[in-house]
């Protein structure tokens, strides 16, 4: 555990969606079910968070240094130095008990994310969307129950995703237009306790996925073989994201939802936001 080291204790809930945001040089994760937004440095330094009028979960940074944020049941644009919400659209047919979840950008632009609902049932009543660069938005996947590993190979030829209950991690090619193609497997855990969560691909194609109840973030190669483990001091990780000037370090944000007061006292770390190289030297 020596090359792993914890940057943030900040005891979520349910962290999500963390990301690095380039321009302003801070990392930035949901807490879910808190309704929070926290950021800080590469090394942790100058910790902030704010109360947010709706339950972020992923967000990626415009054009405009602004984000767009998949939250609640709809998306829209957010102002983090202001702490608003603004040009707020609701997805048409999406329930009030569904809420967004894991999302990620493509590098031809566009957000992708997903629903799911409210309580975790595997229910198959979530769906994964794009928003075009120039906002629009279309239902691409439909009959998922929890949509997580949302990723894009460096070219964007690839997507993978997951719906996390069937421990699958698929694959299919990428239109240049944002059209899946048809899915294969990539990685299969069925069978096995620890569930895909979110999840990141490195420039040389490689996938980081964080794995849920498996204490650990797994590096996959391009196809779909077990390149490198990194062990974590917590049970749930729950998404990785490339950071630092360099981009030479992975970033893991964590859970401690679901984790009863007798089981935090062998992991008081659960919730925080984990670091460690890229490459491990």
């Amino acid at each position: 555990m020596g090359e792993v080291r914890c940057i943030c204790d900040c005891a979520c809930e349910l962290g999500e969606g963390i990301f690095w945001d380039r321009q302003r040089r801070r990392l930035f994760w949901f807490d879910i079910l808190r309704r929070r937004l926290l950021s800080c440095g590469a090394d942790g330094g100058g910790f902030a968070e704010a109360a947010l009028a709706r339950r972020g979960s992923a967000a990626a940074v415009g054009g405009d240094g602004d984000f767009v944020v998949a939250a609640d049941n709809g998306w829209g644009r957010y102002n983090p130095e202001q702490n608003c919400f603004y040009d707020w659209r609701p997805i048409e047919g999406e329930p009030p008990a569904h809420r967004t979840n894991d999302g990620r950008a493509d590098p031809h632009g566009a957000f992708w994310f997903g629903t799911m609902r409210l309580d975790g049932a595997d229910s198959a009543a979530g769906s994964i969307y794009r928003v075009s660069p120039d906002g629009e938005l279309k239902k691409t996947i439909t009959g998922v129950s929890i949509p997580n590993a949302i990723a894009f190979s460096p070219d964007g030829g690839l997507m993978y995703w997951t719906d996390s209950p069937k421990r699958i991690i698929w694959r299919c090619e990428l239109s240049p237009a944002g059209e899946p193609g048809a899915r294969e497997v990539f990685v299969s855990l069925a069978g096995k306790p620890q569930v895909p969560d979110g999840a990141v691909v490195d420039a040389e194609g490689f996938l980081w996925c964080a794995e849920w109840d498996g204490w650990r973030v797994v590096r996959y190669d391009p196809d779909g073989g077990v390149a490198r483990v990194v062990r974590l001091p917590v049970a749930r990780p729950t998404c990785p994201a490339l950071g630092g000037e360099g981009l030479d370090t992975v970033f893991v944000s964590s859970a401690r939802n679901g984790i009863s007061a007798a089981q935090l006292k062998g992991q008081p770390l659960a919730g925080g936001v984990f670091a460690f190289a890229v490459s491990p030297g």
